[in-house]
């Protein structure tokens, strides 16, 4: 008896299974479902974002990657370490053209008061400016601000500016810098 059950009992549950199976089969399968990240148990699986130095708490779909200048990212114990238990899951460090370029005016600032006097009379525009480091023009808009937002205080040794054109054809001021070798 108890076998004859036990056999009904298995034959049931496969019927239900086929029922569930053809079921299945018949849905609509125009939805996708799509998994990007799992997060882990216990945290987010999102990245902590930082902005010009700072801890980014809106919506990162809000900054214009045109504005963008660099994006790096730190992962585990550096991260954690860093920026705390925030950083668990990672850090997103993101630096803004605008940030870097006042980053570096305020540090070439300290040793061009003729520098200093352009920046104010042009509203801290000094895109027309020529850079030239130890001979070498900076050419490119992003690049030069990377190389001048990079370049340390403490390897500056001078930095002239000058209103007079480096080139005769050229009305261009500059901004001469030398670094210590």
């Amino acid at each position: 008896m108890r076998y004859i059950s036990m056999l009904i009992f298995c034959f049931l549950m496969s019927v239900n299974v086929f029922a569930q199976g053809t079921d299945t089969v018949h849905k609509d399968s125009s939805k996708q479902f799509r998994l990007v990240d799992a997060p882990s148990i216990g945290k987010y699986a999102e990245p902590l974002f930082v902005v010009d130095g700072k801890i980014y708490k809106r919506s990162i779909k809000r900054l214009n990657p045109k504005n963008i200048l660099e994006v790096s990212v730190l992962k585990g114990a550096e991260a954690e370490i860093l920026y705390g238990s925030g950083g668990g899951n990672g850090v997103v460090i993101i630096t803004t053209k605008r940030y870097a370029t006042f980053q570096y005016q305020k540090k070439l600032s300290a040793f061009s008061k003729a520098y200093v006097d352009y920046l104010d009379k042009h509203k801290g525009d000094d895109s027309e400016v020529a850079f030239i480091v130890d001979g070498e023009q900076l050419t490119g808009y992003s690049d030069r601000i990377t190389k001048l937002f990079k370049l340390s205080i403490e390897k500056i040794k001078s930095a002239e500016f000058s209103t007079k054109s480096i080139d005769i054809r050229d009305k261009t001021p500059a901004l001469i810098i030398t670094t210590k070798q």
